[in-house]
């Protein structure tokens, strides 16, 4: 941890992520199944993995791009793409994004129920209008991080 930014480790998630997604009955044992059962099973099982309390973190774009990569890579793997080859246009096609609007999404959830709440949905439970005038300021500042980035 440097100052109060927390510094977050997303190898053990990715090494888990291909595990569950090379080794377990997703890939190892779906051989036969139609290929949109295979990317339900990749959606049930594996994006859970990678999404797991995000909406709390603030990733690095680093991080968030390597993440990214194991969510594209799941896709390749089911559809026999090439690692240069795109699967953005499959994703939407198959009814789910790519993992930068899902983390983009999660944020979103995480910070509207601490909102909507009226306190930290991490266990602590802030009193007062204060706390509340500073979620809803931390939610603006968030809505505009994201149109910023969007342009």
């Amino acid at each position: 941890m440097s100052g109060s930014d927390l510094c977050v480790n997303v190898a053990p998630v990715r090494h888990k992520f291909y595990v569950a997604c090379k080794l377990n009955s997703i890939n190892a044992r779906s051989h036969g199944l139609a290929d949109l059962v295979r990317v339900q099973l990749v959606k049930s099982f594996c994006l859970p993995l990678i999404t797991y309390c995000i909406g709390a973190m603030q990733l690095k774009r680093s991080d968030l791009q390597q993440v990214s990569v194991c969510w594209n890579d799941a896709f390749r793997r089911v559809f026999h793409f090439k690692r240069s080859e795109s699967v953005k246009i499959l994703q939407v096609n198959l009814g789910t994004v790519d993992f930068k609007h899902l983390y983009d999404l999660y944020r979103w959830k995480f910070l509207t129920a601490i909102v909507n709440t009226g306190r930290s949905p991490v266990g602590r439970r802030p009193t007062g209008v204060a706390h509340s005038k500073i979620a809803r300021v931390a939610l603006v500042v968030f809505v505009l991080y994201l149109l910023g980035r969007a342009s």
